[in-house]
């Protein structure tokens, strides 16, 4: 393979990652959303953040590959710079693009983190209300079945 099909993966490469970055910012806005509900639908949030994480490792394989290709040309394209300046000037593009998308990402990931961190705090409150709630009702009955047999004692003691 010539420097130019090198060249030419790297872009495609670039473009893959653009896409699978603004895939992963659209998932993020459905975060958001979910989270900015009163009730979070548990099972819509792990089919998001599943969804997520495949779009991460898909991420992961684009930039190993890039990295890969990279490692092959970069000394050619130090030495040629003016023989490849129009897919040089490409790739600066679009890795422009793809560095605001993942400032945008990163924005993204740490307003949900602190609207999860938010939600679940609420959960834990409630859970913590219903184990008080069901910890007197608990002790209500216990006493109550107790107090059942003083009354029902007192009351053959009478007759």
């Amino acid at each position: 393979m010539d420097e130019k099909h090198y060249l030419d993966a790297m872009i495609t490469s670039l473009q893959q990652k653009r896409e699978v970055l603004i895939q992963i910012i659209e998932k993020n806005m459905q975060q958001t959303a979910l989270l900015s509900q009163e009730e979070v639908d548990m099972d819509v949030w792990e089919k998001l953040v599943d969804e997520k994480g495949d779009l991460i490792e898909k991420l992961n394989f684009l930039d190993a590959g890039f990295d890969e290709v990279y490692q092959r040309v970069h000394v050619i394209l130090k030495e040629q710079k003016d023989l490849f300046r129009e897919e040089v000037s490409c790739m600066q593009d679009l890795i422009s693009q793809i560095t605001d998308l993942s400032v945008t990402v990163q924005s993204g990931e740490m307003r949900n983190r602190d609207l999860a961190e938010r939600q679940f705090s609420k959960y834990r409150t409630k859970a913590k209300s219903l184990t008080q709630n069901n910890r007197a009702a608990r002790m209500y009955r216990s006493s109550m079945r107790g107090a059942g047999a003083y009354d029902s004692h007192f009351m053959d003691q009478k007759h």
